[in-house]
């Protein structure tokens, strides 16, 4: 019921015996240990760069069980969306696109959840969809998704942040990608950067 794994250091219980265990507790102490398995995983995502992929991949039955479990107790962690987000990350890596939609919408749920609509981290995820959304061809969703996240920065952070001219870039190389050429010299200048510049950014944000 309990087996050992030496070459990877972990542990796996029987699903039997985990079933038992977590009906015999009461809500409040599954909610605790919830809690407490979310900032584990998270802190096992905090690397999601290639040579990390193997041990990754290994946490990622825990990470999706985290999201079904930050989604029945409405959680309010701070870790539950950057496990969110960096799950999605992940596996945008390895170029599963829907499972990495997946968790970048759950992210992004439950940061406007716990936080608010016009919070920097909603941002964030907003432009981590985005850019998912971009790199498979998506652009009509990808646009919207870019100019909520423009509006977000530019109230909360000011029009001349240094991230706002990022997602300033952004928009613009999705403008420049669909060959609009003028609306995509518009915000490069806004963001005083030049189309031999731009880039895309998403990924392991916070």
């Amino acid at each position: 019921l309990l087996q050992r794994q030496p070459g990877t250091k972990t542990l796996t219980l029987h699903r039997l015996v985990q079933t038992v265990l977590k009906e015999g507790m009461k809500k409040h102490a599954q909610m605790l240990w919830a809690k407490r398995m979310i900032r584990v995983v998270d802190h096992a995502f905090t690397d999601v760069e290639f040579p990390a992929w193997p041990y990754c991949q290994t946490c990622l039955p825990q990470a999706e069980t985290c999201a079904a479990l930050i989604k029945q107790w409405s959680l309010d962690l701070e870790e539950a969306p950057r496990l969110l987000n960096q799950a999605g990350y992940y596996l945008w890596e390895r170029a599963q696109h829907a499972d990495a939609e997946w968790f970048y919408k759950q992210a992004l749920e439950t940061r406007e959840r716990v936080l608010r609509p016009g919070h920097i981290y909603v941002a964030l995820s907003l432009n981590n969809l985005a850019a998912l959304y971009r790199a498979q061809g998506m652009y009509e969703q990808a646009e919207q998704l870019y100019k909520r996240t423009l509006a977000i920065s530019e109230q909360i952070l000011g029009p001349e942040h240094p991230d706002v001219a990022t997602y300033l870039n952004n928009l613009g190389m999705l403008y420049y990608l669909q060959g609009k050429q003028e609306q995509a010299e518009s915000l490069y200048l806004r963001g005083g950067r030049g189309p031999a510049r731009c880039g895309l950014t998403a990924g392991a944000f916070p």
